[in-house]
């Protein structure tokens, strides 16, 4: 995957979003790898999809070594992007389903709600 080169590179030079497109099988790949680069960075990551009320916080299972997702106390507003730009709180933030793309997989418009 190709995220795995750029992502570092965008987050070593600050940007504070990054799209990132991939399948819902790809899903726990996607959290295991950014669970590793959280941990190389002392950030917590969290998860977050239309389907939840709070942000989900991604952490190993002790016993089968692999990342599962865990309530959280932080339940955002309906602009969840917004919202986490205004927490200014530090980690890594996935988030699902808040890009719409058009017909040729440009961004359209930033869903709010």
């Amino acid at each position: 995957m190709r995220f795995m080169n750029d992502w570092p590179a965008l987050a070593n030079q600050g940007t504070p979003i990054v799209g990132l497109e991939y399948h819902a099988t790809d899903r726990a790949s996607i959290l295991n790898q950014f669970y590793k680069w959280g941990i190389e960075r002392s950030m917590p990551v969290y998860y977050w999809n239309p389907g939840y009320s709070c942000l989900q916080q991604v952490v190993e299972h002790s016993f089968q070594s692999k990342c599962i997702l865990q309530d959280t106390d932080i339940v955002p507003s309906k602009d969840v992007p917004q919202f986490l730009l205004e927490k200014k709180q530090a980690g890594i933030y996935l988030l699902e389903g808040v890009l719409e793309f058009d017909s040729i997989g440009q961004v359209s418009d930033i869903k709010s709600g």
